[in-house]
């Protein structure tokens, strides 16, 4: 059985789930700390797990799941138990990649909870059409002044590179305000609105993303 089969006898999350994933994974990190500021930003994959909300447990080779069944930190869920992880998301799941601020990426996203203490990686195919790319606005807090100036120079050859890239314009115009303390960004008018416009118009695309994907589990 593949992934994709797999995911059609998994429990569909409600709509209202979906939605609250989406808020989710907008507010579960402080994302200015982990993203970068400008595009192509870092690629968000999302699926349905069968493990999702659970702890991951490795032992000679093979992966056990466990319920969490009180408030702990562990990967990827921060202090939720798996009862309350799964009332409020169902088995959504996701996975940061591509990600320029990460200099050790690890290998994944990775399916868990199969037969024999096994894993799967999600299929090239699946973890591709079912991303999308976000960066640290997503979240924002304090800028810090020499990254920013680092990621908007690398921006800069991106830019040049990819003219019709949609998100370039938008950015260009953030590249050109200068940034001098970590409160710049909430100073001046013109970054302060770009943060919450921007904010919202990745959490909006997030969760149309997530629409769609319920929407092929649905229809499968």
């Amino acid at each position: 059985m593949d992934y994709l089969e797999r995911a059609a006898t998994l429990p569909l999350p409600t709509p209202e789930q979906t939605a609250r994933f989406a808020d989710y994974v907008a507010s579960s990190h402080s994302w200015y700390k982990h993203l970068p500021y400008f595009p192509p930003g870092a690629r968000f994959v999302f699926y349905l797990a069968p493990a999702a909300g659970q702890e991951v447990r490795e032992n000679g080779g093979k992966y056990s799941v466990l319920d969490v069944p009180f408030g702990e930190s562990f990967a990827h869920h921060s202090q939720m138990a798996t009862a309350d992880y799964r009332e409020q998301f169902g088995l959504w799941e996701y996975w940061v990649a591509d990600n320029p601020r990460v200099l050790e990426p690890q290998e994944g996203p990775w399916v868990y909870g199969l037969a024999e203490g096994r894993r799967e990686r999600l299929p090239a195919g699946v973890a591709e059409r079912w991303s999308c790319r976000c960066t640290a606005f997503l979240q924002l807090g304090p800028i810090h002044p020499s990254l920013f100036q680092q990621e908007r120079e690398r921006f800069a050859g991106y830019a040049a590179q990819n003219p019709n890239d949609s998100e370039v314009e938008r950015y260009t115009e953030l590249a050109r305000e200068g940034v001098h303390d970590p409160g710049d960004v909430w100073r001046n008018p013109r970054l302060a609105s770009f943060a919450v416009a921007e904010a919202a118009v990745q959490k909006q695309r997030v969760l149309r993303l997530l629409q769609a994907i319920r929407v092929e589990c649905a229809e499968r």
